[in-house]
């Protein structure tokens, strides 16, 4: 995840992360291996690079919450850059990977919705919402992250993927829950099984994702599947 900043000549990631309302950037990050046996999380961050500063609350900016609010949407086409920015080029890295011995492990970094307020958390390290992993099935998510923290996306995908269902048909149903809310956003669900069957479906067309393995020497380019809501 450190090293997707390399991502950047393909297209698909930016240097920097989104800015927060106060300007500069904060990046959230989970990671997770062989279910919940290890774990970790990191809710904020300046970046990767740096060391983490997981615990910090921004008492001074909550406790003025209402006036930055007030200012940000009386100034700015909050919604408008919410549809438009949610999804940019400056996004999510997930990857999943899968070992010669069937173990799995799945990591999520983002900077998080553009504008965003300090100490605002996404599903990036929220397990069962942006990431989940057990024995047999490995998912992450992108997009808008209040979407998949309300349906649980990672852990549901997983649970049908238990269920001996295939992870595409998983990641589709995954798609569908966004019927059950009334909310507007994007989400794509990548999903990895222990026999190394990978897919990716969103509700964004054109969207893609990478797959690799070790009989290969390059990354290998695949369209997503686009699963049309409306």
């Amino acid at each position: 995840i450190v090293d997707g900043k390399d991502l950047v000549e393909l297209g698909n990631l930016g240097i920097s992360g989104m800015q927060t309302e106060n300007g500069g950037g904060d990046h959230g990050c989970g990671f997770q291996e062989l279910g919940m046996k290890n774990y970790h999380n990191v809710m904020e961050g300046k970046s990767l690079e740096m060391p983490v500063e997981a615990q910090k609350l921004v008492r001074e900016l909550f406790m003025n919450f209402d006036t930055h609010l007030k200012e940000v949407m009386e100034n700015y086409p909050v919604m408008e850059w919410y549809r438009k920015l949610s999804f940019d080029k400056h996004g999510t890295t997930n990857v999943i990977a899968l070992d010669s011995e069937g173990n799995l492990a799945v990591g999520v970094s983002t900077s998080g919705l553009a504008m965003k307020f300090p100490g605002r958390v996404g599903d990036s390290p929220i397990f069962g919402a942006g990431l989940y992993c057990s024995e047999k099935a490995g998912v992450a998510c992108t997009g808008t992250g209040e979407i998949t923290m309300r349906l649980c996306t990672a852990r549901m995908v997983v649970d049908r993927i238990e269920n001996n269902m295939t992870t595409e048909r998983a990641a589709e149903l995954g798609i569908l829950d966004l019927k059950k809310i009334k909310e507007e956003g994007i989400i794509h669900i990548l999903s990895m099984d222990n026999s190394g069957y990978a897919s990716g479906v969103t509700n964004k067309n054109g969207l893609f994702h990478y797959y690799a393995n070790s009989e290969q020497n390059e990354l290998v380019k695949r369209p997503s599947t686009y699963i049309k809501l409306k």
